[in-house]
Order: structure tokens, then C-alpha cells, then sequence
């Protein structure tokens, strides 16, 4: 019997539906609904349903189940299937859990932005898009349950979330108790509500802040105790699609961009990948310190499973950095390159294996081609960066006796000495910094035993740093943190420059137990202090000052600071440290209200790492502005000047202060090198700043770059960004010796 093309076309479309072999269909071939639908012309549909293992069940009609899986093939014209017609009258629709479900999604992913899309204007087309949203909006809230317990399989992007909280709260035949509940919940989503219905149309500066903002809204979310506690499941849907959403929103702005070119824009496009890697980078930690630390102690609503990990994200924000660092490495080789070997070099030529690919797209069909473009790019590079280790081997040659400066510089080139070439021709300098960072180890080990054991400021040694109303106490537990600070240096350094060699596990085993030796040191000698302090809070005989500890206070966990502190602002770990913050803070802003009596706030100088929340006192200067202005908030950006006022119609221009600088010098004319015996951090003169229209502001150039502002040198969170001149000279320099801002410390 000849072979029917008709039933091998349909049982072909379904086997690949669902993933079958062609030949578990066969039996199929003499069903009665196949055959219905193939020769009777009154016979509209067929539905195939996925059943146990590899069966598939057949029908006439549509019965869809929760659960289940179903591919629907109809007819688009009531005639009999032939050969002839069978690839244009036959149409493919797929049912998952409901029929409701399914149209719901077609409308919004298929239907919605085709005719949106659509250059038509005319009246018919505005009407039936007008009636595909309503249709939309009744499909959603039908297919959603009242409860917070409800599936989360149709939530793809915090908007969805959003929504799903303004259904429950609109629909009346809920329990009050439910609308209340998901009224309070749209409050606390109120701040991040229209940035995330505009994620997409966000600078990368925009969504800087945005992440700043959520991942606050989200904290406020689960810790909430008026209502019934958000779902942890939910949560953790919401934190992964935010993840997501993110992702997308960085990969539109990045896709705007030539990555490989070596264009007047290639300066814009590297800051560009910055910003996008800060993003992904911000909101990872974010999550992380939410669900590991902050939600799982939080006795309220402890969080109970594994810390959270934004698997996708975190392989975007690697792959962004694996693009700066050949991008970076590139431009670095080009330095050292001669005349001749630059023609060689020209980026249309080394770049040419990412060419074809979309770099910012990750999947693991592509991660192989990523990969082998990167073997690629390295033999290609190859002879060249023989020729740049010879002269790095030549420079380091002539610094040897400053082991300071070899650091400094190895910082300096880490993207270069990344490449497997010059990583090996330069071993022996890298051995040579591995025993200098030993060597600073085992100093480091001195300083620590001489602390625990007296001998600080005898015989030569450092001496603690002491001031007014400072504990001796006080001044060891800051004396063992920057002690901490140096060792996590050499930690993060070792495993970047040092890893592969073969004497690296010694030296950072050294460090590593030499860390956490300060780390139980800390917390023993500040319990031990706790508990004097308890005993002279009880004994009548001694006077302690209650306004600065109470017995309520150090009845807490003595070592760190308490859950319930962190919630009202989120400051050092170590409970003493930030109880001398939250002081010096207080007294700076009673000064500050105070001093409104004679002078208005903004004609005074604000000290910024004297404020709680700086990036709030920002945001609420550009609000104010926008008011007095009359200019929308988001078309404002922030100004500097180091020579007077900012000057622009009714703007606010205020002076601040209180700013460090790290890895360069200012001096409030340009930025310059740190010389080799001058400090890592340096003051920060302090500027005029103002928000003001984006076409009247400073528009980067050679001339001037923008610097962020992170609240501490952890540079883990930012605060805003401030344009600083660098006198024309190339921005790279700057970016690769790590300048940037931070609050001063306290």
C-alpha cells in the first residue's frame, strides 16, 4: 500500500512536538479521529494529547486537563486534506494546563505585538488592538487563583507580579483579607512599579539605581509582619525572573553597540560593559546577602532553603567580564606593540573570530563557539604578546627592588598576564611577587601576634590609632580589621596573578588561616568586652553613660550587630563598629538641624559620609530640583564643578564633601598617577554638584570621566557617579589602576 504523505505529515508534527521517534506513532496511522480529520471536510480539528511514557492520545475534539500537554492541528477551511493543500490549510496551536491559559498567551506573546508592530493606522487595526488588551486583561485575572499560594508558572517578569497583586486586590469576591493583603504588597511595590514597566527603555546608569531600589522593595516585602508572610517559593520565582529581567534589560541597551570596533565610540562601549557587568554584580550580592544572611536570620521569616543563586546572571556577568578583559588586554598589547606589529593588529583582524557571533547572548548551543572564538583570538595574539612579555619582564627587571610598585603594576596589567602566553613567560616575576606577598603574610602575622599579645606602639611597632571618646578596645578591633584588609588583598591578588603556581596553595592557605585567626580573635575579644560591660552595667558602684549602651543592647548577640539594627539601617557587622557610626552620625545631623535655624540646608556644605542614606538625600536634591525647575525627574542628570556653583537657570547647586579617591590623585584641576610611595587612598576636594538638563550637562569626552561613588571600598554598593576631569589623557589608564570613589570611613 503506497505510503499516505497527509498521515505522515501529521504524525511527523507530532512526534517532534513532543519529542517521539516517528515509528512509536505508527500505530497511530489507522486512528479513527486522524482519519476524521483527514477526509471529512466537517471534521475542523485534531488534538493530539501526551499520555504516559511515549503514548499519545488522539481526538475530534479539545480536552485539556491541568497538567497536561496538547498540540492542536485545524483546519483554516472546511475541505478534505490532500496532498495539495495539507501544508496550507492546516494551522498549529498548543494547549498547556487550560485553553485559557493558551489563548492568554498567544494574545500577549504572538497577536498583542504583531499588530502592535503593525504600521497600519487605521481605525480597524487601533479597535482590534484596543479589544485584544481588554481580552487580555479578563483572560489574566480569570486564570489567576485569589491566594498567594497560587501556580507562579505564568509570572515571567516582576510586571507579571505586579499584576498578579492588582487582581487579587480589584477582584471583590476575594476575602477582605486576601484584597488587604495584596493592597498593602502593591504599596511596597509602588517604588519599582513604572521602572519596571519601562526596564527595557533604562540607561545602564538607570538601572544602577533601579537595582538599588529593588532589592530594598524586596527586603520590605519579606520582612513584613502586618499581613500574611510572601510565600518563600514565590520569592524565589520573583527573584529569578527579576534576574532575568535584568539580564534582558542590559543585553537591549549592549546590543545597541559595535563591541569589537575601534571606533571614536569604543571609549563609550567599554564603559557600557562596565555598567552592565555593575549591574549584574550589584544585584547577585544583593540576592545572595538577602537569602543567606540577612531573610535566614530574620526570626519573623527565617529563610529556609539555600541561599539564592541567579544562575543565568551570573554566566552573563561573566561572559561581560571575559569581553572587557580581551577588549582590555587588547588595547594594552597595542601600547607595547611597535609600529609595524600595530597594522598587523588592526581589530577588524583579531576580533575577526567574534564577528559572526552575538557575544551577549548565552546559551549552551553557542557557549562552544564563544570558546573556540577565544582559542582563536589567542593564537592570533600570540607572537604579539610574546613580544609584550619580553618588554613586561624588561620593566618589572628594572623595579625589582620595589615589590610595592611590582604589585601596583601586575594590578595594573592583570588583564594582560590573564593570557596563557605572557602568564608563562612571566612566571619567573610572578614567583618573585608570590615570595613577596609570603613575605608580607608573615608581616602581617607579626603585627597580628603583637596586637593579642600588648606589643602595639612598643619598641618601634605601629601604635593604635586613638581620638576623642575612644576605647582602647576600640582601637584593636580596628587595628585587627585593616590588618583583615590587607590579607583579603593579597587573597584576591594571589588567586588572579598567582593561582597556577605551583608554591600559590601554601601561601594562601597562610593567609587564609591568618584571616580567619582575626576573625575569631575579633569576635572573642569583643564578647569578652560585652560581658565587662554587663557586669559594670550592673554594678551600682560603677557609672557607665546609659545613652550609649543600655543592658538591652548588650544582652544581644555580642559579636555582630543585631538583625533588628541592619533593618533600620544596614551598617558594619561588628556591633561596636557600628554603634560609633550610628553616633557620629546622629551628632552630624543634629548639627545639620541645628545650623537650618540660621542658613538654609542647601547653602551649607554636606558632609556625605555623615549622612544615613546619601543616595536618598541625592534623590530627594533631584526631586526638589525638578519641582523648582520644572523639568521631569528623569530628564536631570548630576553636574560637577571644583571652581564655583553650578550655574543653571533655578537648579540647586550645593557643596559636598567627605568623598576618598582611590587609585589616582585630584587636585581639583585633573586626575593624576599615585607615585609609588604615595597612598592608596587619598582625600577628595570638595565640589559644587547639581542636577540639571541632560542637553545643558557635561557630556563625557576625552576630557572628563565618570567615576562612581561607592558607599565603602568594598565597592559592593553604589551611590551615584560624579564626572571628574582627566585633563584629556587616556581613560583606560584610569579604569585599569581601579579609580574610584567612596564614602569616607567613620
Amino acid at each position: 500500500m503506497p505510503e499516505d504523505i497527509r498521515k505522515t505529515h501529521v504524525l511527523t508534527t507530532i512526534a517532534n512536538y513532543f519529542g517521539f521517534d516517528y515509528d512509536s506513532l505508527a500505530p497511530l496511522t489507522d486512528h479513527r479521529a486522524l482519519g476524521n480529520f483527514l477526509d471529512d471536510a466537517n471534521c475542523p480539528l485534531l488534538s493530539a494529547t501526551r499520555g504516559h511514557k511515549h503514548s499519545v492520545h488522539l481526538s475530534n475534539e479539545i480536552k485539556v486537563t491541568e497538567g497536561s500537554q496538547c498540540l492542536v492541528q485545524f483546519k483554516v477551511r472546511p475541505d478534505v486534506i490532500t496532498p495539495e493543500n495539507v501544508h496550507t490549510n492546516i494551522f498549529l496551536s498548543s494547549m498547556i494546563d487550560s485553553p485559557l491559559d493558551s489563548l492568554y498567551y498567544m494574545i500577549k506573546s504572538v497577536f498583542t505585538p504583531a499588530l502592535r508592530d503593525n504600521k497600519s493606522n487605521s481605525s480597524a487595526n487601533q479597535q482590534i488592538q484596543t479589544s485584544l488588551n481588554d481580552l487580555e486583561q479578563i483572560l489574566r485575572a480569570v486564570g489567576k487563583k485569589s491566594d498567594g499560594s497560587s501556580t507562579i508558572g505564568n509570572i515571567f517578569h516582576p510586571k507579571d507580579e505586579i499584576n498578579y497583586w492588582i487582581d487579587i486586590a480589584q477582584n471583590t469576591s476575594n476575602r477582605s483579607k486576601d484584597i488587604e493583603r495584596a493592597k498593602y504588597f502593591l504599596e511596597l511595590f509602588d517604588p519599582i512599579k513604572s521602572d519596571f514597566n519601562k526596564l527595557d527603555n533604562l540607561t545602564l546608569i538607570e538601572l544602577i539605581d533601579v537595582v538599588d531600589k529593588t532589592q530594598d522593595v524586596y527586603d520590605e516585602l519579606w520582612k513584613q509582619v502586618e499581613h500574611d508572610e510572601y510565600p518563600e517559593q514565590r520569592m524565589k520565582n520573583l527573584l529569578s525572573i527579576t534576574s532575568n529581567a535584568f539580564v534582558q534589560a542590559v543585553q537591549k541597551q549592549l546590543s545597541k553597540i559595535d563591541l569589537w570596533s575601534d571606533s571614536k565610540d569604543s571609549i563609550k562601549s567599554r564603559e557600557y560593559l562596565r555598567n552592565g557587568a555593575t549591574i549584574c554584580e550589584q544585584w547577585s550580592l544583593a540576592i545572595e546577602r538577602l537569602t543567606g544572611t540577612y531573610w535566614r536570620n530574620y526570626n519573623p521569616h527565617p529563610w529556609k532553603g539555600e541561599p539564592f543563586k541567579a544562575t543565568y546572571l551570573l554566566q552573563f556577568r561573566k561572559r561581560l567580564n571575559e569581553i572587557i578583559s580581551i577588549r582590555s588586554s587588547y588595547e594594552q598589547s597595542i601600547r607595547f606593540s611597535s609600529t609595524t606589529n600595530k597594522e598587523n593588529l588592526s581589530t577588524k583582524k583579531v576580533f575577526a573570530p567574534f564577528m559572526n557571533l552575538d557575544a551577549i547572548q548565552i546559551d549552551p548551543y553557542t557557549d562552544s563557539q564563544w570558546y573556540s572564538a577565544m582559542n582563536q583570538f589567542e593564537n592570533l595574539m600570540a607572537n604579539t604578546d610574546r613580544d609584550v612579555a619580553k618588554q613586561l619582564r624588561e620593566h618589572f627587571q628594572t623595579i625589582r627592588s620595589n615589590p610595592q610598585q611590582m604589585l601596583v603594576d601586575f594590578r595594573r596589567y592583570s588583564d594582560l598576564i590573564q593570557r596563557a602566553t605572557i602568564r608563562k613567560d612571566l612566571a619567573s616575576e610572578r614567583e618573585l611577587l608570590l615570595g613577596q606577598l609570603e613575605s608580607d603574610i608573615r608581616t602581617l602575622t607579626d603585627e597580628f601576634n603583637n596586637l593579642i599579645n600588648g606589643r602595639m606602639g612598643i619598641g618601634g611597632k605601629k601604635s593604635i590609632t586613638r581620638g576623642i571618646n575612644r576605647t582602647v578596645i576600640a582601637g584593636l578591633l580596628d587595628a585587627s580589621r585593616q590588618i583583615e584588609t590587607k590579607v583579603n588583598n593579597i587573597i584576591n591578588d594571589g588567586e588572579k596573578l598567582l593561582g597556577d603556581l605551583s608554591g600559590y596553595e601554601r601561601v594562601a592557605s597562610l593567609a587564609k588561616q591568618l584571616k580567619q585567626d582575626l576573625i575569631n580573635w575579633r569576635k572573642d575579644k569583643f564578647r569578652e568586652w560585652g560581658q565587662d560591660t554587663i557586669r559594670a552595667i550592673d554594678d551600682p558602684k560603677q557609672e557607665l553613660r546609659s545613652h550609649i549602651f543600655s543592658k538591652k543592647i548588650m544582652s544581644a548577640r555580642l559579636h555582630r550587630t543585631p538583625q533588628t539594627w541592619q533593618n533600620r539601617w544596614e551598617g558594619p557587622t561588628d556591633s561596636l563598629q557600628y554603634l560609633r557610626v550610628v553616633v557620629s552620625k546622629a551628632k552630624a545631623m543634629q548639627q545639620i538641624i541645628i545650623s537650618m535655624k540660621d542658613q538654609d540646608l542647601f547653602s551649607q556644605t554636606i558632609n556625605l559620609s555623615d549622612l544615613f542614606r546619601p543616595d536618598t538625600f541625592l534623590n530627594a536634591l533631584r526631586q526638589q530640583t525638578a519641582r523648582a525647575t520644572k523639568q521631569p525627574m528623569d530628564t536631570l542628570v548630576l553636574n560637577t564643578s571644583w571652581s564655583g556653583e553650578v550655574k543653571h537657570g533655578k537648579n540647586i547647586s550645593i557643596k559636598i564633601t567627605g568623598l576618598q579617591l582611590e587609585g589616582c590623585l585630584f587636585d581639583g584641576g585633573r586626575l593624576s598617577e599615585s607615585a609609588p610611595d604615595s597612598p592608596s587612598v587619598n582625600a577628595f576636594p570638595s565640589c559644587y554638584i547639581a542636577w540639571i538638563p541632560l542637553d545643558n550637562a557635561q557630556q563625557e569626552t576625552r576630557e572628563i570621566i565618570s567615576l562612581p561613588v561607592y558607599f565603602s571600598s568594598d565597592r559592593d554598593k553604589i551611590v551615584t557617579r560624579l564626572n571628574v576631569p582627566c585633563g584629556g589623557s587616556d581613560k583606560d589608564k584610569w579604569l585599569q589602576c581601579g579609580a574610584a570613589l567612596f564614602l569616607k570611613n567613620i
